[in-house]
């Protein structure tokens, strides 16, 4: 869809002393800019302003501020400038105090779509007849865009005072200018100046209107038609020839030849007439109550279908859905032509929906190749290496991303029987009985074991702290400090049930992977709602859990199925892959914006490169 054109129209409520709307549709006429960072579509809500000024000045330098942030630089991809642009813009307004910023964002570049939502602000999608949420609440994703495709971009004010039925019924109209005709004056009746919302068609540039009423018969109609029309044709001639014949008494050899032929030409395309009729009733041959479930069936697939690129969670719901009404229909006996192709197709975008990929690790470095008897226990990323510790050998290795120069960083008895390592500023840090021992050329304990210490599962560093996730039910953090850190502190406002967590991971937030399968999201030392949805088969034997500051998603080792399942950080299933030797992994990082993932099997380093 290189050649389309965007047509928009906005609604924004009558603003209040309290709380306002804006709405803003950026183009750049910059050709580059454009062309590599797109549309910009923003729907603002603000409310709960008690501060002295203009709440309208305060919306106007959201709207600068994140049109600055987003085209201010092309180093960036768009996706990931677009979500630090709309993380920017939010941070400084909630440091403003309790000003309520409802934000929702939309990039359209050629025909991929970004969207980046804050604090119920919802995309919906109008595409062939159905409408579809495919972004709402802190949602962010990208899709496809199709022509003909209508976008609703509202805050979450918005939706709240339109219901559903009435926004059904405006999309169907042909222009974002009649939409919102419908829905505006549902808004200017509401005393609530928050509601703003976009409507944006994408059509081709190009677009022939015919003049003429387009056809509407069914397959197979207009063939039915010009056959029934031959027939007449050749019956009115046949009734001719033998009026003819009759009055005039022509009996001879040769009439009684061609009216033979034209009687064999009439019943050769009677037959094919029958013949066809014969196979429509065939491809619809269901009983009523299958018929039914058969176009049920059809439209969950059609949605289904429809949020593919766009929600991927959601289309994989629609299609189980149509799948469980195909056993149904089963059960029922149907066996039509129709019905046998509608599940052929269904098997075919069930198991494209499934994002299951069959990938084989490669070898990327033999730890033998530094020490012999080499056996890796945790594996490490920072910056330019991947840092190993191999328990066996009592030792740190250290290898390079590029080029794969390998070094032996420190070890000997002082970590002896160490089985974590992390990074915390500058240095690396190695669980061992005594507490925590810095590594370098002279390993020192720089955190004494505490006596209220449990079983100590896990330990991460994030911005020079140390965090240490305890069996017990406590998240111990050790602040930086200059020459080392502070004293121990409560991380966790209140316990959590960590007797069966594995595994811990830090990008802001704090995940706990446990061994029964749940990921634990924790936000400034309490709990935050987290939910996997969408997940195939369930986690059996889950060993790591990976994310950092500069991914998008969660990766998970799973052990007992041999995969590395792969979740956005609202919890939805993206892919999965498998490898059979992954039940023999021990951990995993990731490169997430080369698609590299790297695995320690025993001795060995493998990488498994993402599609």
């Amino acid at each position: 869809m290189e050649n389309f054109s965007l047509r928009f129209a906005k609604i924004v409520g009558t603003p209040t002393g309290k709380s306002g709307s804006w709405v803003h549709i950026f183009s750049p006429t910059d050709e580059q800019k454009l062309s590599q960072r797109g549309h910009l579509l923003a729907v603002i809500g603000l409310d709960n302003f008690t501060g002295e000024g203009d709440l309208a000045v305060i919306g106007k330098e959201i709207i600068s501020r994140l049109q600055e942030e987003y085209y201010g630089g092309l180093i960036n991809k768009p996706f990931a400038q677009l979500k630090n642009a709309v993380n920017k813009v939010s941070q400084e307004i909630n440091e403003g105090g309790d000003l309520s910023l409802n934000l929702g964002v939309v990039i359209i570049l050629g025909n991929l779509l970004y969207a980046v939502m804050n604090h119920g602000s919802q995309l919906r999608l109008f595409r062939q007849g159905q409408l579809q949420t495919i972004f709402s609440g802190e949602e962010t994703g990208s899709g496809y865009l199709k022509n003909e495709d209508v976008l609703l971009l509202g805050t979450e004010e918005f939706f709240r005072l339109v219901n559903q039925e009435i926004i059904q019924s405006a999309l169907i109209s042909s222009s974002p200018e009649e939409v919102v005709e419908i829905l505006a004056p549902v808004i200017h009746g509401q005393a609530d100046g928050s509601s703003a919302a976009i409507v944006s068609k994408i059509s081709p540039k190009e677009k022939v209107i015919s003049t003429e009423a387009p056809s509407v018969a069914k397959p197979g109609k207009k063939l039915k038609e010009k056959i029934i029309a031959l027939i007449v044709s050749v019956d009115d001639r046949l009734k001719k020839r033998l009026i003819y014949l009759r009055n005039n008494k022509e009996k001879n050899f040769r009439s009684q030849k061609t009216l033979f032929t034209v009687a064999l030409i009439l019943l050769v395309i009677l037959g094919v007439s029958v013949f066809f009729g014969m196979k429509q009733r065939r491809g619809s041959d269901l009983t009523g109550q299958a018929a039914v479930l058969l176009n049920q069936a059809q439209a969950k697939r059609e949605e289904g279908e429809a949020l593919k690129t766009l929600n991927p969670v959601k289309s994989q719901q629609f299609l189980a859905e149509a799948q469980n009404l195909v056993k149904e229909i089963e059960a029922l006996g149907g066996q039509s032509e129709d019905f046998l192709k509608f599940k052929e197709e269904l098997n075919r975008l069930l198991v494209g929906s499934l994002r299951e990929h069959e990938l084989e690790g490669q070898p990327f470095f033999d730890l033998e190749l530094i020490k012999a008897g080499a056996e890796g226990k945790d594996l490490l990323l920072t910056e330019e290496q991947l840092i190993v510790l191999d328990e066996k050998q009592t030792a740190v290795y250290e290898i390079g991303l590029t080029g794969q120069k390998s070094t032996i960083l420190f070890g000997g008895e002082k970590i002896q029987g160490a089985e974590i390592i992390t990074q915390a500023g500058d240095n690396l840090y190695v669980l061992v009985s005594e507490g925590l021992l810095r590594g370098g050329k002279l390993p020192e304990i720089k955190v004494k074991k505490d006596e209220t210490w449990g079983e100590i599962v896990d330990i991460e560093g994030f911005t020079g702290s140390l965090y240490l996730l305890d069996s017990q039910g406590e998240i111990w953090k050790y602040p930086a400090i200059e020459g080392g850190f502070g004293e121990k502190q409560k991380w966790l406002q209140q316990k959590a049930d960590f007797s069966s967590a594995v595994s811990l991971a830090i990008d802001g937030s704090l995940w706990v992977l446990t061994q029964d399968g749940q990921i634990l999201k924790f936000l400034q030392g309490q709990k935050d709602s987290f939910a996997l949805s969408g997940l195939n088969k369930p986690f059996f034997e889950p060993r790591a859990l990976f994310t950092d500051f500069d991914s998008q998603n969660l990766y998970v080792l799973d052990k007992g199925n041999a995969r590395i399942v792969v979740l956005s950080k609202n919890g939805e299933y993206q892919a999965e892959y498998h490898w059979s030797e992954l039940n023999q992994a021990q951990d995993l990082v990731v490169i997430e914006a080369e698609k590299k993932i790297f695995c320690l099997l025993g001795n060995k380093i493998y990488l498994m490169e993402m599609p």
